[in-house]
């Protein structure tokens, strides 16, 4: 194995985070404009990615893309979980 791995992962994690950042700036800043129901989803996708994240995190075994991959499905889960408890409680 050469010895740039460590490197490249390192600024494969910095990249991440500034682009995780970025989106999350954008995101937030059109919540004033959405509706109730996508601010539910909107809610429910970062509360399930989140989840996702730290189930996946915690298994010793899991890879990186196992990790991201966690989340993603986490994240699809909670928006529609999200969106769905805000159609059935009516807000």
């Amino acid at each position: 194995m050469s010895t740039s791995t460590p490197s490249v992962r390192k600024s494969l994690g910095t990249w991440s985070a500034r682009a995780i950042a970025l989106a999350l700036i954008s995101v937030l800043s059109g919540c004033s404009a959405m509706s109730q129901n996508a601010t539910c989803a909107l809610i429910g996708t970062g509360v399930g990615g989140a989840t996702g994240l730290v189930i996946e995190a915690a298994d010793s075994n899991s890879s990186t893309g196992d990790v991201f991959a966690g989340a993603a499905i986490g994240a699809v889960v909670g928006a529609g979980l999200g969106y769905g408890i805000c159609l059935i409680t009516g807000d």
